[in-house]
């Protein structure tokens, strides 16, 4: 199959895929979330953000699939947002869980560097098992003979989940934009923490969902009032 086959396949593919979303959405009655029609796989470890007063809602379970499809050293991270606004029931139950950790500022920039740190490991071993194979490249080097060391770490999630919120605290100080309208994150935004570590802002928009009514989304704060 030539290049131009497959990236025709690609595209017909794109197309039957969203005229099936199309499809349900009228036939089913039901509203469809804004999703990213056009994804960025730069990010080497997904940070999905959601709200902790609609968690389920935010929370998007294909997303870490896909990104082990399109690489296996892709790591996955969930932040919930906005945690005062759980009960207080909740928080103690999950204080309790050992996948679950509340994190101040200082602990979750250090925990992101330590994956910056670990996800480089892993590209450099992927590097020399790819060298120990004598994997050449059509420039006759071997394939993947350096590394880059530097990782982007990509907040993603739906409108108003509090991502841009989240990057500047992180940073101590305001780098990107925020207001409370859903949507204001424009374009991607990359903001370099150290030589290992890259952190992008993007767009409030994922992989689609279905949801009740236009309603419910503007209740999840995912659409603004004037839309």
């Amino acid at each position: 199959m030539s290049v131009e086959e497959l990236d025709a396949n690609v595209k017909q593919s794109f197309l039957v895929w969203r005229r099936s979303l199309a499809r349900l959405k009228e036939n089913e009655k039901l509203g469809l979330t804004p999703f990213e029609k056009n994804l960025d796989p730069e990010a080497a470890l997904l940070v999905m953000v959601v709200d902790a007063s609609v968690p389920l809602f935010c929370n998007c379970l294909d997303l870490e699939a896909y990104a082990r499809e399109i690489d296996e050293h892709k790591r996955t991270l969930l932040i919930v947002n906005k945690a005062v606004l759980l009960p207080v029931s909740i928080s103690m139950q999950k204080s309790d869980d050992p996948d679950t950790k509340v994190y101040a500022r200082e602990k979750l920039l250090a925990r992101l560097q330590s994956k910056a740190e670990e996800i480089v490991k892993m590209r450099k071993s992927g590097c020399s098992t790819s060298r120990s194979s004598n994997i050449q490249s059509p420039s006759g080097n071997a394939e993947g003979t350096s590394a880059p060391n530097n990782v982007v770490e990509g907040f993603v999630g739906y409108p108003n989940v509090g991502k841009s919120s989240t990057i500047n605290a992180l940073l101590g100080q305001k780098r990107a934009c925020v207001t409370s309208t859903p949507g204001k994150t424009k374009h991607f935004q990359t903001l370099i923490i150290s030589d290992e570590l890259t952190l992008c802002d993007c767009p409030g928009l994922v992989f689609p969902s279905f949801s009740s009514s236009r309603y419910e989304m503007i209740a999840s704060g995912v659409l603004p009032l004037k839309r």
